[in-house]
């Protein structure tokens, strides 16, 4: 796949055509917006290296809402579960109290290292770690910084929320 990178994020039907034609009928390619360039030096990157499969974003402890007890079961299997979405899965992003989840002492813990050894990157919102006086506890990932989050979440080709 090839992405082209413009700063004209208007996008018809015959420069597609165009690139297309240009590039050989057999070529996929996405047009992005978001990495723009100046016009007049478009560039064309592969898109492996600008996109990311599937984004996990963690907002909270457990899964769902009502009973605690059994949001935070349901949290551990969905952990689990996507150890067998390996070479899809890329990142997860931990932001407000889905950061205790990385914390010494959490319940999941086993899953998240195991997530982790196998290539998908754990991205913890820093601000949440302080908030929650955590900033000293980070047993798994690497504390993050809201911009490269929401840069990971742009990238995605599927967010997946507990």
């Amino acid at each position: 796949m090839i992405l082209l990178i413009a700063s004209d994020v208007t996008y018809s039907s015959v420069a597609r055509s165009s690139l297309v034609a240009l590039l050989g009928a057999q070529k996929e390619f996405e047009m992005n917006p978001l990495g723009r360039t100046d016009p007049s030096a478009a560039s064309l990157i592969p898109a492996s290296e600008t996109e990311h499969e599937w984004v996990a974003f963690i907002s909270s402890e457990g899964m769902g809402h009502g009973d605690e007890e059994l949001g935070a079961k349901l949290m551990a299997s969905f952990l689990g579960t996507l150890l067998e979405f390996r070479g899809k899965l890329s990142h997860l992003l931990f932001v407000n109290a889905g950061a205790k989840l990385v914390a010494e002492g959490s319940g999941v813990l086993d899953q998240l290292k195991s997530l982790e050894e196998a290539g998908v990157e754990l991205l913890v919102c820093g601000t949440c770690l302080e908030h929650f006086d955590l900033g000293d506890r980070l047993a798994v990932g690497s504390v993050s910084g809201m911009f490269t989050i929401v840069e990971t979440l742009s990238r995605a080709r599927r967010i997946i929320q507990p």
